[in-house]
């Protein structure tokens, strides 16, 4: 938090520009203003600025086998919930995004017979990202592989873009096809 303080200003417009943001923060291109006259000279003008938190970058990768896209059985759909806590624990915010594979993705194997489509989230606030995937039927992960700025705890994967230098994360998450049954 900076202050400033100066009881000598002449009569004039003046403004502050940022410098320099606080660790964490992006600084303001914003200029603030202020007069010295006749009508303010006799009292304190308190100015505010407000910085952004330096935004960030998570990317989820989700990988299957090409072969278990079938349209008999519908698309295969995926809902990832990911929750944003800061330095302390505490939740800041919750997204849910999801991941639909169809039969036109079968145009993207890879080497081995997969089929990986991604979601990027920009302008995200730096806290630490915990991602999991919701249950559905027919899928269950078989692995959490990190990427960048990422690790895996169990079925859950973590991205700490506060952390991070880079405040870009990118994590994949696996699943095989378990059975064909809706119910």
């Amino acid at each position: 938090e900076g202050k400033i303080h100066d009881d000598n200003l002449q009569w004039g417009g003046y403004y502050f520009q940022e410098k320099q943001a606080p660790e964490g923060y992006s600084i303001s291109d914003k200029k603030i203003s202020f007069v010295v006259n006749n009508k303010t000279a006799d009292f304190t003008q308190e100015l505010t600025a407000y910085d952004k938190l330096e935004s960030g970058e998570i990317k989820i990768n989700k990988t299957i086998k090409a072969s278990s896209i079938y349209s008999a059985h519908g698309n295969s759909t995926f809902i990832f919930k990911i929750v944003g806590k800061d330095e302390s624990g505490t939740e800041k915010v919750t997204l849910y995004k999801t991941m639909t594979f169809t039969e036109q993705d079968m145009a993207n194997i890879d080497a081995e017979g997969n089929v990986t489509k991604s979601i990027t989230i920009s302008e995200i606030e730096p806290y630490k990202y915990e991602i999991t995937e919701e249950e559905i039927y027919r899928y269950e992960i078989s692995e959490i592989l990190p990427v960048a700025n990422a690790e895996s705890d169990g079925e859950t994967g973590i991205i700490n873009l506060y952390d991070a230098t880079e405040k870009i994360g990118e994590i994949t998450f696996k699943n095989e096809k378990t059975n064909n049954s809706l119910l």
